[in-house]
């Protein structure tokens, strides 16, 4: 009887730790998708990914506090530089980021951009397939 009392508590404790939050249908089924392809509960999936966030948002805040994001748009994201009090362009060059600020593609900039979300909606263009051009 002790461990059935016990065990009740524990998951009245558990039930008072969970929270419910809505998701968009069509963000959920993403998320189911890739959670599936990895063998992994949608709730500890979404819990990790969470977390994860999280805390590469507290890395950002510590490894360059005087970064911070400004805007994106197109092929472009914005990082304000607060030490030289400017704003960095880091844009898609070559199927690869480049820092206008920095004329450069491995830059400080271009470091905190590749943590950004936002860097997922980029208009990343595939590069055009090869056609195989047979001497005639």
């Amino acid at each position: 009887m002790l461990n059935h009392a016990h065990s009740m508590s524990k998951a009245a404790t558990n039930k008072a730790n969970i929270v419910t939050v809505d998701i968009a249908r069509p963000v959920y089924q993403k998320i189911s998708e890739i959670a599936k392809e990895n063998n992994r509960p949608i709730k500890d999936f979404v819990n990790e990914l969470l977390l994860m966030n999280i805390e590469k948002d507290n890395f950002l805040k510590s490894y360059a506090p005087y970064l911070s994001k400004a805007g994106s748009h197109e092929n472009s994201l914005y990082i304000k530089d607060h030490n030289v009090n400017r704003t960095a362009e880091v844009i898609l060059k070559d199927h690869t980021l480049f820092c206008i600020l920095d004329n450069s593609k491995n830059c400080i900039h271009v470091h905190f951009a590749l943590a950004l979300p936002e860097l997922g909606k980029l208009n990343i263009k595939k590069p055009a397939a090869k056609k195989n051009i047979s001497a005639a």
